[in-house]
């Protein structure tokens, strides 16, 4: 999923080219350079809003199952705390 930045300006004059971009991930709306709203595709919203969201489609990237990933194992010793 891609975020996409658009101006106000831009957006307002380009409704429906916001909304074909918006399909591929959400297009941020700004104004003077801040963020101030999000255009998103319903399912999306309503994934969103019904708290469908799950970390494995937080964290989605196409692709990343290609990618090469083994942490080294860390050998930490558990620490205890006298009590009195």
């Amino acid at each position: 999923m891609t975020e996409t930045l658009i101006p106000l300006e831009h957006a307002a004059n380009n409704l429906p080219k916001v909304l074909k971009t918006a399909r591929s991930g959400p297009v941020i709306i700004t104004a003077d350079g801040r963020p101030t709203h999000v255009v998103m595709t319903i399912d999306r919203y309503q994934d969103l809003s019904a708290g469908n969201q799950t970390l494995a489609k937080l964290f989605y990237y196409p692709g990343a199952e290609e990618i090469e990933f083994e942490p080294e194992k860390l050998d930490i010793e558990p620490k205890t705390q006298d009590r009195e």
